[in-house]
């Protein structure tokens, strides 16, 4: 009785790793009375019937082509592809999405975000991208909620830690600009820059917030003003020219494709409007 010819296939997708065992050649496998694999050619033919029933594709001819990665046929392939995709969580599935387009908005050229170019960056199809995002703007949506919940959360932290309010104004403003110079990707969000051509409330969402970094620096200075550190007429004024500076170093950053250095001398600048 000839034997089975083994064959180890991986397949790699999102940093994970899944092999096959098969049989080489299974038409000469199926003929043999004995075969320790046979129950594996069994479930492997029920499984690619399924995926061809599903996918309305016609079996394979004899001659079907095999990929030269290790003789994997092409219906197998895409049935593991399949299943690899299936085992990732939801949520595991779409905060990549989300990482993936951040990744992409670092270029520097700074090109349009296309449905296409992402899936095939994530390495999925474009309807398994809507499965997770109803459109691109919840993507974006996706984003903007990931930069609120990090920014704030950081603001409220410095906050508790201090109680000067000059000092938490300069460590509001130090951390906005840091966190810049750390997610370039989502400068590029923070400016507006990639939401010019998406969804208007978008674009409103991130005016929101930059009314927000705005009222942090109010409430910082007005500590400031109930401790003596400055008049308390110029609390407005102070804030809304910090609030300027941050978003205005964000703004040159992204436009020169991140070569402007955002946080260079950005402590003396900081220090000026302060005192």
């Amino acid at each position: 009785m000839r034997k089975c010819i083994w064959k180890r296939i991986s397949v790699i997708r999102v940093n994970k790793r899944q092999s096959l065992l098969f049989c080489a050649n299974p038409g000469l496998c199926q003929q043999s009375r004995v075969c320790f694999c046979g129950s594996l050619h069994k479930s492997l033919q029920i499984a690619s019937q399924e995926w061809r029933v599903s996918h309305k594709i016609s079996p394979p001819s004899a001659g079907f082509r095999r990929r030269k990665a290790g003789g994997l046929p092409l219906f197998l392939y895409h049935l593991l592809r399949s299943k690899n995709m299936a085992s990732t969580k939801p949520g595991e599935r779409k905060l990549q999405i989300l990482q993936t387009l951040a990744a992409m908005l670092e270029n520097p050229k700074g090109e349009k975000i296309t449905t296409a170019a992402l899936a095939a960056r994530v390495d999925v199809s474009e309807a398994a991208l809507y499965r997770h995002f109803a459109s691109k703007a919840q993507m974006f949506e996706g984003l903007i909620e990931f930069i609120e919940s990090t920014v704030f959360g950081l603001i409220n932290q410095i906050c508790e830690q201090q109680e000067n309010g000059v000092m938490q104004a300069q460590a509001i403003a130090a951390m906005l600009l840091n966190f810049a110079d750390k997610n370039r990707g989502m400068t590029r969000v923070l400016t507006g820059d990639v939401l010019v051509n998406e969804d208007e409330r978008l674009q409103a969402r991130m005016n929101q917030f930059a009314e927000r970094i705005e009222m942090a620096f109010r409430q910082a200075l007005r500590i400031a003003a109930s401790q003596g550190q400055l008049p308390e007429k110029e609390v407005s004024a102070r804030s809304s020219a910090l609030c300027n500076l941050v978003l205005g170093r964000w703004l040159r950053f992204a436009k020169t494709g991140f070569q402007y250095p955002v946080a260079e001398d950005a402590a003396l600048q900081i220090a000026l409007l302060l005192h």
